[in-house]
């Protein structure tokens, strides 16, 4: 039995894996580094489809509208400090552990590794707090999820649009005390890609990487720059990167998995919750004392509704949905992925050329790039007309090496 035609219609979300009453599906994980469902012995295999049944890509659950929107930020500065954006997903989880004697479901590290795991403290939910951009390993969640959940506990659970959908696939019911939350999802990332990143940045600085961190937050005079990484070594030193390569191939789509470049759950979304950064902030919500960037809040059932308006350590500011799809697009619809994508994974997989070369052959910082995280609004403004035409030089000169190049061959 196959279950699935080719990558591009698998997405990872291990549906198929918790399903099966044979135990015979496992996950394997291929030359690019995304993980995939394979059949380990086929003659155990009872045809009962669940499999199929299951698979979110075959039948996906959604919500056709939404109910509210919403632009917050916690109260708590330390959380905030510790959150990718407006420190919402902490706030929620802390209410379920705290308020409801719930569990949370997550993503965290396990070493270089990203994991889906679950916490019944707030000490644990910490470690699921800041953005994972890198394929998980599902593991046991969904099974570990329903086990909760048919013992009468409130169930958190957070995850890509995707991995929700399989959930609830995986659940065959609706439970009242299941909360799901998911994000404006760039895609996943490649784990293949992201240790061969890993590699090349402890031959650089000449120590073993102990954690890596996406989403650090680094303050200019007027704004925060939330796009920063930072490393951690074994002797304890911490080294920050303005840009990271790694990030930067990531959310311009090269090391994406092939399912995410056409994702059919973007704008079909089976959560009661969605979370993301608000775009673009400081048109709509000026900050005279602060500078701290936020969240969108985007309720899909009344249960997300009824959770958000008991969380009161929360500041909310109104938020008009043109304007959120405007400055977010991915929250509702599928981005277009990178056409350099496969040449880009086959360097990566077949060829022994520096990491580093071959994500600077295919994408580079631009100017306009380098001036928005290191500089205040005011500066950017002002140096924004010369950046762009340094932009426009650099693009213009790559297209014409990109030519000559077709014409030698």
């Amino acid at each position: 039995m196959k279950l699935f035609e080719s990558e591009k219609y698998c997405c990872g979300c291990a549906a198929c894996v918790a399903v099966c009453p044979q135990n015979i599906i496992n996950f394997i994980q291929n030359k690019e580094g995304f993980w995939f469902p394979q059949i380990l012995d086929s003659k155990l295999c009872v045809h009962c489809d669940l499999c199929h049944m299951v698979c979110p890509m075959n039948h996906g659950t959604y919500h056709n509208k939404y109910k509210n929107y919403y632009a917050a930020i916690t109260k708590d500065y330390k959380i905030w400090e510790n959150s990718s954006s407006g420190g919402i997903f902490y706030s929620i989880g802390f209410y379920v552990i705290e308020c409801l004697d719930g569990i949370v479901f997550g993503a965290k590290w396990n070493g270089l590794d990203v994991e889906l795991d679950y916490a019944d403290s707030v000490d644990k939910l910490r470690t699921f707090c800041k953005s994972k951009y890198v394929t998980s390993i599902p593991g046991d969640a969904y099974q570990q999820a329903k086990c909760f959940l048919d013992g009468d506990r409130y169930v958190l659970f957070s995850g890509t649009p995707c991995q929700i959908n399989g959930l609830k696939n995986y659940l065959k019911k609706d439970y009242d005390k299941l909360i799901t939350v998911d994000f404006a999802c760039h895609g996943q990332g490649s784990a293949v890609v992201f240790k061969r990143w890993i590699t090349y940045l402890e031959n650089k600085y000449k120590r073993k990487i102990k954690h890596f961190e996406f989403r650090e937050k680094r303050m200019l005079k007027d704004h925060v720059n939330s796009n920063c990484c930072s490393y951690t070594f074994d002797n304890g030193r911490k080294e920050y990167a303005t840009r990271d390569y790694y990030h930067h191939a990531y959310v311009n789509g090269l090391c994406m998995r092939k399912s995410c470049e056409t994702c059919k759950f973007s704008g079909n979304r089976a959560s009661d919750i969605t979370l993301a950064d608000f775009k673009n902030q400081t048109r709509v919500i000026p900050f005279k004392m602060e500078n701290r960037n936020i969240s969108t809040i985007i309720t899909q059932t009344d249960k997300g509704d009824r959770v958000i308006s008991r969380i009161n350590s929360l500041v909310f500011y109104e938020a008009d949905i043109q304007y959120i799809e405007r400055y977010n697009p991915k929250l509702f619809k599928s981005l277009a992925g990178n056409h350099d994508r496969d040449k880009f994974m086959k360097e990566v997989t077949d060829d022994h050329k520096p990491i580093d070369k071959i994500i600077k052959k295919y994408i580079r910082i631009l100017p306009t790039e380098l001036l928005e995280y290191n500089v205040s609004s005011n500066w950017y403004k002002k140096l924004y007309p010369l950046c762009r035409i340094l932009d426009y030089i650099y693009l213009f000169s790559k297209r014409i090496r990109g030519m000559s190049i077709k014409e030698q061959r």
